[in-house]
């Protein structure tokens, strides 16, 4: 029967169950079996949970007149010891190792007329008799079938008053942050429960933000449950490292404390939602979404990227909205990214910076079929030549989807591609490409080294291949005056030519510098008065030529205005106020006198020049940046005044690669959707478009 309780006296009386079997050898019990008579008789009828209130401990064990001692457990942890409540309760405390660490076992207490009945939390009950109570001395029986013959024994037990030694803490060294990953979405603190003999108080958790000081720890929550084991806090500050600590009191008062626990709350993973098949409209995409069931909400970010999965140069995405509340579940994008089928997701974003993870198509994020309207399905553009007459410009680039590289004649005011060239050139070369209006119409020049493709400039329509006649030079650059003269250097000349449809025929030549430059990139710049300055950027000087009339290179001067261009064209001349402008160092020069009359040192990256040659284009975006996402890039233009000295700045849909100032006086920017350091460089996604700035 006390085979289903651990009661202490019946451990201990286990270490002196040989000694009782000798003592009761040969012992009868009555004839019928029965010890009911014999085990109720005496019962002290007047005895009362008041009474029995507080900490007893079995010193001695009897049975039939045979008393024997009942020693402490061990000498680290002194006795077995039992208790009654004020609320009918019965615990005992077992010590079974060294460590004690007590085995708690706790029970329903009825009394009646000197009987005890303990009832288990299975219902299971048991009896116990009091013979005699006084403030120090508790003596009772109990049955027990020591000798395992199917009858029960009838025991006695003498207990006293007792007062356990000092409770070891063994509770503040387990307090721990649960950091394995199924704990990964909370801040959960943990704990060994209290299993001690005195009467547990409370548990007390303290944090601090930041530094793990504990005077500058506060009380964030009181437990008043023994069997609680952990702590999730629900509330807890805004820091990137939390630090927690734990004491545990007893009516004893303080138990333990422990160390401070930090907590990087960076490490922190956030559940991701799930997204609907995103509503694609003419110029709107409709988002929907699962609500977040988790913890430490800040807000939903709806994002679009230029990938579907994995990583790689040039991969990004954008923030497009932030949702704040919880319970809003959908989200009407009006303004599209300027990129190619967006990948769009929504991710969650906590309380400490943590974005929830979850990309895979078609659960957490969808590719869309969409393209704004004015978007260049371009990969990248090597080549641009401005229309000086018409709102048209023309790109060399690849286009999206294929590997090939062509033309095309763009109309950046009704956003529309006009033409395609029906041949696209075989190379490209430094040379720039032209827009030239002369005696053969309006037309498009593509340098092919040793010849130049024609097109048509309204239909992009191949139309020849234009040669020197009898020569065969690799074309640094080219230029048109006017009456026929044509002006071409290459790595070692300077020469003119009349043309005859798709020939050239060759009127004077001239060697230009003694050094030969291995990089080509001479450069030709046309000024007034049939002049033409020559440079290179590795020459410290350029030589002007005057053309005659007949087309012949005349007054050969050196002048001290350095041509710094090198593949991108940096030299630019500007008519109305007779000057050459140096973009890569900051200086502009006179044609009249050679000298610098004026310097510059913002924007940072310049482009270009007005026409009336008071303002210039550029930008904050570094074209050499190599780690896009950390540098500098802005979507913003500037145009220098230089009449004031005023740096102008203009806001913009996309980040610029190139400004000019078209016909109307219309300040246009080519630009990306997304950070790219140049036009010529490949993205996963075109984003380019022309947007008229101001």
């Amino acid at each position: 029967m006390f085979k289903s309780f651990k009661f202490p006296y019946l451990r201990n009386f286990n270490l002196i169950i040989p000694l009782l079997g000798l003592l009761f050898f040969g012992c009868s019990k009555d004839d019928d079996g029965s010890v009911s008579n014999s085990f109720y008789a005496g019962a002290l009828k007047s005895t009362t949970i008041s009474n029995l209130v507080g900490t007893w401990s079995i010193f001695e064990a009897e049975s039939d007149g045979n008393r024997v001692s009942v020693p402490p457990t061990t000498q680290d942890c002194g006795r077995d010891f039992f208790s009654f409540s004020t609320e009918n309760r019965y615990s005992e405390f077992l010590f079974t190792s060294s460590s004690c660490v007590p085995e708690t076992n706790n029970y329903n207490v009825d009394l009646l007329n000197g009987v005890v009945t303990l009832t288990n939390q299975f219902g299971q009950k048991e009896e116990l008799v009091i013979t005699e109570l006084t403030s120090e001395i508790l003596n009772f029986r109990a049955q027990f079938d020591i000798d395992e013959d199917g009858v029960l024994d009838i025991l006695t037990f003498y207990a006293r008053r007792y007062s356990p030694p000092a409770e070891m803490d063994i509770y503040s060294s387990t307090f721990i942050h649960n950091n394995t990953v199924e704990y990964l979405d909370k801040i959960q603190m943990s704990w060994e429960p209290y299993k001690g003999y005195n009467q547990f108080s409370r548990y007390e958790i303290y944090r601090n933000a930041g530094d793990c000081d504990k005077t500058n720890a506060e009380l964030i929550a009181t437990l008043n449950s023994p069997d609680q084991g952990f702590f999730i806090d629900e509330n807890p500050a805004i820091n990137s490292n939390l630090c927690y600590y734990f004491r545990i009191y007893t009516d004893q008062g303080l138990l333990g404390e422990s160390e401070m626990v930090s907590v990087d709350t960076g490490r922190l993973e956030v559940s991701s939602v799930t997204v609907s098949e995103p509503v694609v409209g003419s110029e709107s995409i409709g988002l929907n979404w699962s609500k977040y069931s988790g913890r430490y909400f800040s807000h939903y970010e709806v994002t679009a990227r230029n990938y579907q999965s994995g990583s790689g140069y040039g991969y990004q995405e954008v923030t497009i909205a932030t949702v704040d509340d919880v319970d809003t579940l959908e989200y009407i994008d009006n303004d599209p990214p300027y990129f190619a089928n967006p990948v769009y997701s929504v991710h969650v974003i906590d309380i400490f910076g943590n974005k929830s993870l979850g990309t895979i198509e078609g659960a957490n994020s969808w590719q869309t079929n969409f393209i704004r309207n004015g978007l260049l399905e371009l990969d990248f553009i090597r080549k641009l030549a401005i229309d000086p007459d018409e709102t048209i410009i023309y790109l060399y680039g690849r286009e999206s989807g294929t590997q090939e590289l062509n033309i095309i004649r763009y109309n950046y005011n009704t956003h529309s591609i006009e033409a395609t060239s029906d041949l696209p050139p075989s190379a490209h070369t430094d040379v720039d490409m032209k827009v030239i209006a002369s005696e053969e119409g309006k037309e498009i020049l593509f340098a092919q080294g040793s010849s130049i493709n024609v097109y048509e400039a309204t239909s992009l329509n191949f139309k020849y291949e234009m040669r020197v006649v009898g020569l065969f030079p690799s074309f640094d650059d080219l230029a048109y005056l006017n009456d026929n003269v044509w002006v071409f250097t290459d790595s070692d000349d300077v020469f003119t030519c009349s043309r005859n449809g798709k020939d050239l025929n060759l009127i004077d030549s001239e060697i230009h510098f003694n050094e030969h430059q291995s990089s080509n990139n001479y450069q030709i710049i046309a000024l007034d008065n049939n002049q033409v300055l020559v440079g290179h950027s590795n020459e410290p000087n350029s030589l002007r030529f005057t053309i005659d009339i007949n087309g012949f290179l005349t007054d050969r001067n050196t002048v001290p205005i350095p041509i710094l261009s090198d593949w991108k064209k940096e030299t630019f001349y500007n008519a109305n106020q007779s000057y050459i402008i140096n973009l890569v160092e900051g200086q502009i020069y006179s044609t009249t006198g050679y000298a610098v009359i004026d310097s510059f040192s913002e924007p940072n990256f310049s482009y270009g020049i007005s026409n009336d040659g008071n303002r210039i284009f550029g930008s904050e975006n570094d074209p050499n940046a190599i780690d896009l996402l950390s540098s500098m890039h802005e979507k913003k233009a500037y145009a220098y005044n230089r009449a004031n000295q005023a740096l102008e700045q203009y806001e913009t849909k996309g980040y610029p690669h190139f400004i000019f100032e078209n016909h109307l006086g219309q300040l246009i920017s080519i630009s990306s959707g997304l950070l790219r350091p140049r036009l010529d460089f490949g993205m996963p996604s075109p984003d380019f478009f022309i947007e008229i700035v101001d």
